[in-house]
C-alpha cells in the first residue's frame, strides 16, 4: 500500500501556504477576509501546473483531515462548508481524477 505524502514530500512552495492558512484559522480574533486570502492563495497554487500534483493535493488533504482547526464554531457555516468541500475534493484529485463523476 502506498504511504500518504507528507508536507515534506510536497513542493516546498506549499508549506508556507498551508502554514498561512493554519495561522488564519487559529488567529484570535478571526479575520475572515485574511482567511479568504490564505485559502485562495493555497487553491490557486494547487490548481497551477506546478502545484497540481498528487503529493501536493494529498498533503493538503492530510492537513484538512488531521488539523481540524477549521471545524469550529468560530467559522461561519459558509466558510466551514467550503473547507469541508475542499477536504473531500482533494482526496484522489490527481491519482483518480474521475472518481465521483457521473
Amino acid at each position: 500500500m502506498k504511504s500518504l505524502p507528507t508536507l515534506r514530500e510536497a513542493d516546498p512552495e506549499l508549506t508556507p501556504l498551508v502554514q498561512a492558512l493554519h495561522a488564519q484559522l487559529t488567529a484570535d480574533p478571526l479575520h475572515l477576509a485574511d482567511l479568504k486570502v490564505a485559502l485562495v492563495a493555497l487553491l490557486t497554487f494547487l490548481s497551477s501546473p506546478r502545484g497540481r500534483t498528487d503529493a501536493n493535493c494529498s498533503a493538503v488533504d492530510q492537513f484538512f483531515t488531521v488539523d481540524d482547526t477549521w471545524v469550529s464554531d468560530r467559522l461561519p457555516d459558509s466558510f466551514a462548508d467550503i473547507m469541508a468541500d475542499i477536504s473531500g475534493a482533494l482526496h484522489d484529485t490527481v491519482s483518480a481524477p474521475h472518481c465521483g463523476e457521473f
